[in-house]
């Protein structure tokens, strides 16, 4: 069995999304379920987790909805404003009555300061997610990593899955940092990596960043066992069908590590219940 552990679904006249932009010719579209299960089907995946694409409690909802229509999807990681922790705790109990609500991503990519995680204000709302069994994706790159680090050691019972590697592809200047910061994360063990949105094309192979240097790096750094692959679709549609997507980590993965890094790691990560 093959679940994708990250993958979108939006519709744009809804009306609240800042991702895709209206000039994207490729992406700004609708992209909902019955467009992603013939690619499925061709790639045998047999399950998936939507993620959330904007910062609305009412997006969430319209994916929990989906899930309830739509058996191949098995959670949903929506977001919530985490800042204010008690009310977070009510939304939490909310969504969770209306579909699969498996985890919360805080879009911490689109901010600079990411250490209000850190606040007394904040506390009560991850401390219930740790409560109701439900991860924290970390949608971050080299600025947040210290914060992370900080984040796994206050409360080393919240599952943290770091999405997309932190993506080093957007700060090569900043290589050395982002493996330092990835290096301190792999001592926790409530930290997981998420092996998606990797380019296809090299990063940098002049300086030796590649795709397979950075699955090699995120190998030995977290092992085989806290390594979960998703698709990032449609997003991943930039660089080719979906199939590659998963090819691209199929090939730098050794064989007797793919049952893990594509279906055990991503139930355990986030206590799927199938």
């Amino acid at each position: 069995m093959i679940i994708d552990a990250h993958q979108h679904f939006w519709k744009v006249s809804r009306g609240d999304y800042s991702f895709p932009r209206q000039d994207d010719l490729l992406l700004y579209r609708d992209f909902l379920p019955q467009d992603l299960v013939a690619h499925l089907h061709d790639a045998g995946v047999a399950a998936t987790i939507v993620v959330q694409a904007t910062e609305t409690i009412t997006e969430t909802e319209f994916l929990l909805r989906l899930a309830q229509r739509s058996p191949f999807i098995v959670g949903v990681i929506g977001w919530c404003d985490l800042r204010d922790g008690v009310k977070a705790n009510a939304q939490f109990q909310s969504l969770l009555a209306q579909g699969p609500l498996v985890g919360i991503r805080p879009m911490l990519q689109a901010h600079n300061d990411a250490s209000w995680l850190l606040s007394d204000d904040a506390r009560p709302g991850l401390n219930a997610m740790v409560a109701m069994g439900l991860s924290f994706d970390a949608l971050v790159d080299v600025r947040h990593l210290d914060v992370i680090d900080r984040l796994a050691t206050i409360i080393p019972n919240l599952r943290i899955i770091v999405n997309h590697l932190a993506k080093p592809w957007r700060n090569v200047d900043q290589f050395d940092d982002w493996q330092n910061g990835m290096r301190r994360l792999s001592r926790h063990s409530n930290c997981w990596v998420k092996l998606s949105g990797v380019p296809a094309m090299d990063v940098d192979p002049e300086n030796g960043i590649t795709a397979k240097s950075l699955i090699d790096f995120a190998v030995k750094m977290f092992g085989t066992e806290r390594l979960v692959w998703g698709s990032d679709w449609p997003v991943s549609n930039r660089q080719g069908v979906y199939r590659d997507s998963l090819q691209i980590i199929h090939d730098h993965v050794d064989t007797g590590a793919r049952r893990a890094v594509f279906s055990g790691n991503a139930k355990n990560a986030y206590k799927l219940k199938l």
